[in-house]
């Protein structure tokens, strides 16, 4: 009798034990809210990523800055072996002076290449300040060099300092392609938030089905600046024409048919740059509004929004910039706050 009596009391005190465990990891998961980053290669979603670690990880450690470094440095070089090559396309004539050093600095690139001298340093200022690797990078379009070339250009004599140490902006410039899939956590408040970034790459776009469903907010980011850019896996294909493709797939698919949306107009300082050399009619022939800030992303937004089916769909923009931190910081709070009250209210666009 005893012994059926212990057995009782021991049953019920594990029941009380995996009763409680329920309810802590109940209470748990209805604290954490999970986004989804979607988004064609290029378009910054990593940058958020970045944002989000600064904002609320208290930034990157020693190591991952240490790295930073290395890849800063040979994203600095590739980016000025770009420009040279493509001007050799161009077949726009160097400074006499300055042929000889171009064809030099192509013979001797070596890729991955972090190494740092003063040579280096006066070789790069010099090609770079050359009339006709200016005039590539205005045409940069045409040719697939990163945006932030220029920032790294400009700052090479900081970088090749013995002493440099990759502050956040220069991370935030620092573009690598993501490939497979990055989660990052942290919490606010009371809540804590999985965002979860994908590669934009075509040959990484199957994955992401494995992480579609059960998410609670998709956060879908568009280079707006890239109505004049072509895709890095096809230089026929545009790459909004793309995003466009991939936004219709994404409204469609039968994991996202109640799924809260934010779109993320993101870019905003490089497309009105790309507006001062070249037109939206020319990605949208049946533009015919001024080509300005204004008349422009108010027309590449419609083009979005008219692509979903259900008149009531909750889909919620902004236009944003995501290497300005204090633009993101006040924009995701935003956004948080809409997710959390109810998972974004009647917000119809």
């Amino acid at each position: 009798m005893g012994t059926k009596s212990s057995k009782k009391k021991r049953e019920k005190k594990n029941n009380k034990k995996i009763e409680k465990s329920l309810e802590e990891s109940k209470k748990k998961k209805s604290k954490e809210l999970r986004l989804l980053l979607l988004g064609t290669g290029d378009s910054g979603k990593s940058t958020f990523v970045k944002q989000f670690q600064i904002l609320y990880k208290d930034g990157f450690s020693k190591n991952k800055i240490q790295s930073y470094k290395v890849v800063i440095r040979c994203v600095l070089k590739n980016s000025l072996k770009q420009l040279i090559e493509a001007n050799k396309t161009l077949e726009t004539e160097l400074k006499k002076k300055n042929v000889k050093l171009a064809e030099n600095y192509l013979k001797k690139f070596v890729p991955r290449d972090s190494s740092v001298s003063t040579k280096q340093q006066k070789i790069i200022q010099t090609l770079w300040s050359d009339p006709a690797i200016k005039n590539v990078w205005r045409l940069r379009d045409n040719f697939q060099i990163p945006d932030n070339s220029d920032y790294f250009l400009d700052n090479v004599e900081r970088i090749f300092d013995t002493t440099y140490s990759p502050n956040n902006i220069d991370i935030l410039n620092c573009r690598i392609p993501t490939t497979g899939i990055q989660e990052i956590g942290f919490k606010v408040g009371e809540r804590i938030w999985v965002v979860v970034d994908v590669g934009g790459q075509r040959n990484e776009r199957r994955k992401w089905i494995h992480h579609f469903e059960g998410v609670d907010s998709l956060i879908f980011v568009i280079g707006i600046n890239e109505f004049a850019k072509k895709l890095y896996e096809d230089n026929t294909i545009n790459r909004m024409h793309e995003t466009l493709m991939l936004w219709e797939s994404t409204l469609t698919n039968q994991y996202f048919k109640k799924t809260p949306i934010i779109l993320m107009f993101n870019k905003v300082d490089l497309f009105k740059e790309s507006l001062t050399r070249s037109n939206l009619s020319d990605c949208f022939p049946e533009f015919t509004g001024e080509n300005n800030f204004e008349e422009a992303s108010k027309y590449i937004k419609k083009q979005f929004i008219k692509k979903k089916h259900k008149k009531k769909r909750k889909i919620y923009h902004h236009f944003t910039c995501g290497t300005d931190t204090q633009l993101i910081e006040k924009l995701f709070a935003d956004v948080m706050k809409t997710i959390i009250e109810n998972h974004i209210k009647d917000y119809f666009v």
